[in-house]
């Protein structure tokens, strides 16, 4: 009455246990990098093709920023200005920054470049 289907018909289709099938987990994102996020902000979408063109040239001015950084550091000298001119490029973008992940990088880039100032300024 009213049924199209019968019984047997749907528990074949249920597992015989009464538990539900597992599905493998979705695939983890790994982390994204400094490079990743700055070559992501340069093709933030919604903005003017004079506010992209700004955002890709500020991005890859963090990029070489960053290289000169890691150079120094590798020479055994941090060049401060590097890291000054970083984090006023981090500031200037971050207020228009939409994506959270991007924002959590700059912030952080923001962070170390802030520390080793400090530690520069405390050694003389």
């Amino acid at each position: 009455q009213g049924r199209s289907g019968s019984s047997d018909d749907f528990a074949s289709r249920v597992d015989d246990g009464g538990e539900t099938r597992s599905t493998a987990a979705p695939a983890k994102a790994g982390p994204l990098t400094a490079m990743d996020a700055l070559l992501a902000l340069q093709g933030v979408p919604g903005r003017g093709e004079d506010a992209d063109r700004d955002a890709a040239e500020r991005g890859g001015q963090m990029l070489d920023l960053l290289d000169d950084i890691r150079l120094g550091l590798l020479d055994g000298r941090v060049p401060k200005a590097a890291l000054g001119q970083l984090r006023s490029l981090v500031d200037a973008e971050r207020g228009k920054v939409s994506d959270p992940r991007l924002a959590e990088v700059l912030a952080e880039i923001d962070v170390r470049a802030a520390v080793e100032l400090a530690k520069l300024d405390r050694i003389g």
